[in-house]
């Protein structure tokens, strides 16, 4: 069986976390690698404690909770990853 690498590609990412929420505290907004600027109602649950946002994916609509890392790919494709796939599978570009 012949092995593949995955082709080298530059991301744009950000972590969902407080320091990194809008001033008003009611949006989170991320640049995509072509400039794009995508910005992102924060919800609540009832204890305005959990925060979430919903990421339109190209197939399905998804949720990214607090500490993950929003991902806008090369081609304007958006998911989160949690920290630890993160850490594992990207590192910064130079």
């Amino acid at each position: 069986m012949k092995l593949y690498r995955r082709k080298w590609i530059t991301i744009s990412a950000k972590q969902f976390i407080p320091e990194n929420f809008d001033p008003s505290g009611a949006t989170f907004t991320i640049q995509g690698p072509d400039g794009t600027v995508y910005q992102f109602p924060i919800y609540c649950d009832d204890t305005k404690f959990l925060k979430t946002i919903k990421l339109q994916t190209e197939t399905e609509e998804a949720t990214a909770n607090l500490l993950d890392w929003i991902i806008v790919g090369r081609l304007g494709g958006m998911y989160a990853c949690s920290p630890d796939k993160f850490q594992a599978s990207y590192e910064p570009a130079e």
